[in-house]
């Protein structure tokens, strides 16, 4: 590294007296290749080789440059800590919107329970409303094939009357035909006018 020291010196040589390349900005990481007394011969980053004073380089991060750094991740740091407070306030207050819908939650959650119950005890008294209907309509339909043939029975029942009637009323016919021939010694009384 170049110490703290505002630039350095790039030179073709070890010597003042070499042609200049470039400066150095203090802070720069160098590479250094070949050391000869006072002078040693380093890499910069950006690729450039040659010579500067071996009195200006450190094997640390020079104080000065470590300060900027701290500096600049302080200031980042600062950033973030605003960026984080917003965030932290953000979420606070979602927080609290949570709280409540969480409140808000519980109360339709019971509420919901409730009408789950109700249903529920609904649904079961369904299930044996239907089972007393299938019963009951069982039954009906037993007692509807009873009293469609109770009415055949009673359809020829009738039948049966009005023929016995029929027979009956000829048979009191015929006795009284036969009556009124045997009583009246077959002549008939009755003439034509």
């Amino acid at each position: 590294y170049v110490r703290y020291i505002l630039y350095i010196s790039l030179r073709t040589g070890p010597t003042n007296g070499q042609k200049f390349i470039a400066t150095i900005p203090s802070g720069e990481p160098l590479k250094v290749i070949d050391t000869q007394k006072k002078w040693s011969r380093i890499k910069a980053t950006d690729g450039k080789t040659g010579w500067v004073l071996t009195r200006y380089l450190v094997t640390k991060k020079p104080t000065g440059l470590l300060l900027k750094l701290l500096h600049q991740k302080h200031a980042k740091l600062i950033a973030l800590s605003k960026v984080i407070k917003k965030k932290n306030q953000a979420l606070k207050l979602e927080n609290t919107s949570m709280k409540q819908k969480n409140i808000d939650n519980h109360g339709e959650n019971t509420s919901l329970q409730k009408k789950y119950k109700d249903l529920k005890q609904a649904s079961s008294n369904y299930l044996i409303l239907k089972r007393n209907y299938e019963k009951e309509k069982e039954q009906f339909l037993k007692q509807k094939t009873k009293i469609i043939k109770l009415t055949k029975k009673i359809d020829e029942l009738r039948s049966d009357r009005v023929l016995f009637w029929h027979i009956v009323g000829s048979g009191v016919f015929f006795m009284g035909l036969m009556i009124g021939i045997i009583f009246k010694g077959g002549k008939s009384t009755y003439k034509l006018r």
